[in-house]
Formats: C-alpha cells, sequence, structure tokens
C-alpha cells in the first residue's frame, strides 16, 4: 500500500472536523500574503473563531512548517498542526499550537487530539483589514459610524485609507470580530454545497461568493 497523500488525508480530515466544530463553514488552500511571503492553510473553519489546519501526510516533509505557523500566527486564533503518527514526531512548536494526528484504523483514516490549541491574542489587526475584500472593508466602516455622512467619506477614500482610519477609530475587538465574520460568510456556500454532495473538490472547483456582500447592510455586521 503506498503513502497516504495529501488529498486523502484532507478528505478524511474534513469529514472529521465537519462534526466536531459546530455553526460554521469550511474552506480548504486559503492564502495570506505577509510581507511579501504567500502561505496557504490547508483547511480554516471559521465560527465564532478562526482555525487553522496545516496537514502534514505520510507524503510530507516538515521542512516548512515552523515558518507556516509563524506566517498563520498573524491571521488566526487557533492553529493546528494535523500529521501522520507513524511518521512525523512534532515536540517543538509554541505551546499555543494544537496537535492531532492521523492514523491508518483498518481502512479508514483516523484522528486524535493530542494538545488542544490555545487562543492566539498576537493577530496583526492591520493585516486583518488587508485580508477583507473592498466590499467587506467599506461595510466594515459603514458599521464603525465613523462619520455620520459617511457614505461621502467613502466615495474619496481608497481602501489604504480606510483602513488607517479603521485602526485608529476601531478595537481591537470589533476588528477581530468583524474579520471572523467575513471568513465565515466568504466560505458559506460553498461549504453548503460540500454537505450537499459529500465532495471535497467543490472547495476549489466553485468560485468564492465574491457577491455575497450585495445581501448585507451594516447592520448584519457584528
Amino acid at each position: 500500500m503506498g503513502k497516504i497523500k495529501e488529498k486523502e488525508l484532507k478528505e478524511a480530515f474534513i469529514a472529521w472536523i465537519d462534526k466536531k466544530i459546530q455553526n460554521k463553514s469550511i474552506a480548504t488552500e486559503v492564502g495570506t500574503v505577509y510581507k511579501n511571503r504567500m502561505r496557504i492553510v490547508d483547511v480554516l473553519v471559521t465560527n465564532g473563531h478562526t482555525y487553522a489546519f496545516e496537514l502534514k501526510s505520510e507524503a510530507d516533509n516538515l521542512k516548512r512548517l515552523e515558518d507556516q505557523i509563524s506566517h498563520f500566527s498573524n491571521f488566526y486564533d487557533y492553529i493546528y498542526v494535523v500529521y501522520w503518527r507513524d511518521k512525523f514526531t512534532i515536540d517543538f512548536l509554541n505551546e499555543k499550537i494544537g496537535l492531532i494526528e492521523a492514523f491508518k484504523k483498518g481502512n479508514r483514516i483516523e484522528f486524535k487530539i493530542i494538545k488542544k490549541a490555545r487562543i492566539n491574542r498576537n493577530l496583526d489587526l492591520s493585516e486583518l483589514l488587508s485580508r477583507l475584500w473592498s466590499k467587506e472593508l467599506r461595510l466594515f466602516f459603514k458599521r464603525a459610524g465613523i462619520v455620520s455622512n459617511n457614505e461621502k467619506i467613502l466615495q474619496k477614500l481608497d481602501r489604504k485609507e480606510i483602513e488607517k482610519i479603521l485602526l485608529k477609530t476601531c478595537t481591537k475587538t470589533q476588528i477581530v470580530k468583524t474579520f471572523r465574520f467575513f471568513m465565515k460568510q466568504r466560505y458559506l456556500s460553498c461549504y453548503k454545497k460540500y454537505i450537499e454532495t459529500g465532495d471535497i473538490s467543490v472547495f476549489t472547483k466553485f468560485k468564492i461568493e465574491y457577491e455575497y456582500t450585495d445581501k448585507l447592510s451594516p447592520s448584519n455586521l457584528p
């Protein structure tokens, strides 16, 4: 029997984590840029928090793991490494990182939580705002009620100016909660297709619903 590849591990993991976390959306291959470097998290789950899962299959190695974890720590509340039990021993990551073992039991891939992740409170607020689409950012600006005639103000501002104003006037809690909200809503339609079909290819086959913001008003935001 050949080595367990990433796709097989990911398919089993998504089916498993779908039962563990309630009231959420799931996405795969979610990219973020930090200091001009792109990193992609294998599975992102969002409910009232964001959970980033980095998968290391039997065919993988750990060469980039510490760099990936450092990168994800700027964006996500909880970070887990899901690793193949019979190949890897992981004991070099900081105490906040959660660990989940993957292993074969009969013909099934099973998972076991070895260490629960602790919440990451060192999120980079400017990076969270940079991850928002323009429509999301403008909805946030309106919701924040920074100025009474903010629709006219918005028309004159580019996104960098909007980000600066939000960073200056909003609390950390407001920014983090709003980021979590948008991450959940953004990927909800793809997740629903997965629920209907049971096929993880929907996460990459179907486009993210960019127009979902048209259904929102500022009052819908947290």
